[in-house]
């Protein structure tokens, strides 16, 4: 078409207010109307400079843009197409075809270019982001349906737009109401603002966090919801990996609690297949535990869970199988999905697989169980008859448990070995004291036959000496041969009503008649009657007594206190000696303890500890305060009149 007619043809649009070119196909301005003219002053010659020409922009997204398309050798009407269908182009302009070689551009003013490209920008920006975001009005018709929207619930937003979304059947609850206007009301009170909840989207498991705002209009009136739907899935998948960590280390510790309450072998056995095959999710678990005998022959005692005993016993023990070669041999866990398809299944006669009579097994798993040392103590085995039913990870916390399993086994032998050793020496103890009587009561008979004969003589100062030593002696076999009576529980209490103030003055004479060393001051304002084991008491102010004094050699004084509450009666005997550490103190009287001292003072570790057994039996207690350097204060109580269990392990 020739110029002039292009002119004459278009004439009518020149008094249009807004802007318009009609061109080639190839983008050619063959005319622009006046409001074009005055406002294009760099003589544009082609469509893509007019624009910058026009909106005094470089708008060069879409200049770019343009040029592909009027370039794409396309026909005229194809062109025209894409440039209406085009998001980018559509915003600055609207193109239609006019006679066969023109197109006509109606360019929209500055204002609306402008918000054109800010809705194309928001636009992008809520259909790209990679949330779920949805809008509607407060009457429930949709109004954005973004592209997350579109691959989540697998609907096209140009068949919802405009629809209620009360009316859309959707594997997912957008409304947490009833209804839109309920929703709008819960809102409004700052509720259900973020809700976080699992979904099912086909067969598999998602979590979403839904943020509900408001819409409001330039009058601040309510005019819809936005929703935006986020994948927290992995947010919730390591949360919940962390709090089954957090739960499997807690799992672990309690039974590392409950096994180290327990030294039985048999017990430790039992409590571990149990709970290894309630934590596995196995139908039936077996421990195989290598014992020796005490002939030193070797053994396998084994425990079960979820199967009767007569299940396994009827089978005997496990033989020597390729499968079972994994099984006790290796340090690794063993994970089968389905046994009965392991290529080492099978190959053993006589039963070439599970013998007649087995529990169905396909799932299968050991575990096996070593010492600190290395040494194989043997193995736990699980059973599943469905297939696939155990993991990696089952295999980690089970070797875990396995581990804590050796430890309490090891604990076991150990406690039993300590008791055997104490039993041989309790006997010893017992032998030794029993053969040590019958001579030292010969000794003290010839010694008081010497003592009568020479009373007159000075041998007569020695051989008291010596007899003080012979009773101490005495003393000491008493204690022993007390020690084994306890260990055996056969001591019992011989009751009777006596007076506790004279006892300790007896007493004091006692320890002054065989170390007269300190002055020994008897705090006490009335006569005190109490029924107990006068012998057993007397016993106890002894051991007391004699070693406030023994134990504080650079002091002179030792303090005897007793007082009466209520239905008790105080003994405190202190000293201003050496005193004990505090570290030392817990252990004070334990059979055979002796504090570490400076001093060498001798002593074999038995005294305090008869001492607390004999005031336990009497339902009394007996403590110490202790300042090391200072001094030690020992506080025994006892009831004044009581009779209890006569047996000490009653």
């Amino acid at each position: 078409m020739q110029l002039d007619l292009v002119k004459k043809k278009f004439e009518l649009y020149d008094l249009a207010p807004f802007y318009i070119c009609v061109t080639n196909s190839a983008g050619q301005i063959l005319y622009a109307n006046k409001a074009v003219e005055m406002n294009s002053h760099n003589g544009a010659f082609y469509i893509y400079d007019c624009i910058q020409a026009l909106f005094q922009k470089s708008y060069l997204l879409i200049n770019e843009r343009l040029r592909e398309v009027l370039n794409s050798q396309k026909t005229i009407s194809e062109v025209v197409l894409l440039l209406e269908q085009d998001p980018l182009l559509s915003s600055i302009f609207n193109a239609k075809q006019v006679e066969e070689e023109c197109i006509v551009f109606f360019f929209k003013s500055q204002q609306e270019v402008e918000q054109s490209t800010v809705q194309l920008f928001l636009n992008s920006l809520v259909n790209e982001t990679p949330e779920v975001v949805i809008c509607y009005t407060i009457t429930g018709e949709i109004v954005v349906w973004n592209f997350g929207a579109e691959e989540l619930f697998g609907i096209k937003k140009n068949s919802l737009i405009g629809q209620k979304i009360t009316e859309i059947p959707l594997n997912i609850s957008i409304l947490e109401e009833k209804d839109v206007v309920s929703e709008v009301l819960k809102l409004q009170q700052g509720k259900g603002k973020v809700i976080e909840k699992e979904v099912k989207i086909g067969e598999k498991i998602q979590y979403v966090k839904i943020t509900a705002k408001l819409i409001y209009n330039e009058a601040n009136e309510i005019i819809g919801v936005s929703k935006c739907f986020s994948d927290i899935t992995p947010y919730v998948t390591d949360s919940q990996l962390l709090q089954k960590h957090i739960e499997n280390l807690q799992y672990l510790n309690d039974i590392w609690e409950s096994l180290s309450q327990n030294l039985d072998v048999q017990n430790i056995l039992q409590i571990v297949t149990d709970v290894t095959t309630k934590f596995s999710g196995a139908s039936y678990g077996a421990f195989f535990y290598n014992s020796l005998t005490e002939d030193g022959e070797a053994m396998k005692l084994f425990t079960l869970s979820g199967a009767k005993r007569e299940d396994f016993m009827k089978l005997g023990m496990p033989r020597n199988t390729d499968i079972f070669k994994k099984t006790f041999n290796s340090k690794q866990g063993f994970i089968a999905n389905d046994i009965t398809q392991h290529h080492d299944f099978g190959k053993n006669p006589p039963h070439n697989g599970l013998p007649k009579g087995h529990l169905p097994v396909k799932s299968y798993m050991s575990i096996p169980v070593f010492s600190m040392a290395g040494e194989n103590m043997g193995s736990l085995l699980f059973g599943h008859p469905e297939p696939g039913k155990f993991s990696q990870e089952h295999i980690t916390m089970m070797q875990s448990i396995a581990s804590q399993a050796a430890i309490a086994l090891e604990n076991s032998k150990l406690l039993k070995n300590v008791r055997t050793l104490s039993d041989k020496k309790d006997l010893f103890i017992t032998v030794v004291g029993h053969e040590l009587r019958s001579p030292l009561t010969t000794i003290k008979g010839f010694i008081q036959v010497l003592r009568e004969v020479n009373q007159d003589n000075e041998l007569c100062i020695y051989i008291e000496k010596v007899l003080e030593q012979v009773d101490k002696l005495n003393l000491l076999v008493d204690d022993l041969l007390d020690i084994g009576q306890i260990e055996a529980g056969k001591i019992s209490l011989e009751k009777s009503e006596f007076c506790l103030s004279d006892l300790v003055k007896d007493t004091i004479e006692t320890v002054l008649y065989a170390q007269n060393t300190h002055e020994i001051v008897f705090d006490n304002r009335e006569a005190m009657l109490i029924t107990a084991d006068k012998r057993r008491v007397q016993q106890v102010l002894y051991n007391l007594i004699y070693n406030a004094v023994k134990y504080s050699p650079d002091a002179d004084k030792v303090l005897v206190q007793i007082k009466s509450e209520k239905s008790e009666v105080i003994v405190k005997i202190i000293d201003y000696g050496i005193g004990i550490s505090e570290k030392h103190i817990h252990n004070i009287f334990d059979r055979f303890y002796r504090v570490p001292s400076k001093k060498n003072i001798s002593g074999i570790g038995i005294g305090l500890f008869l001492c607390s057994k004999i005031i336990k039996k009497h339902g009394g207690t007996l403590s110490v305060n202790s300042v090391l350097d200072e001094g030690s204060e020992f506080i025994f109580k006892i009831p004044k009149n009581t009779f209890r269990h006569e047996n000490f392990y009653s």
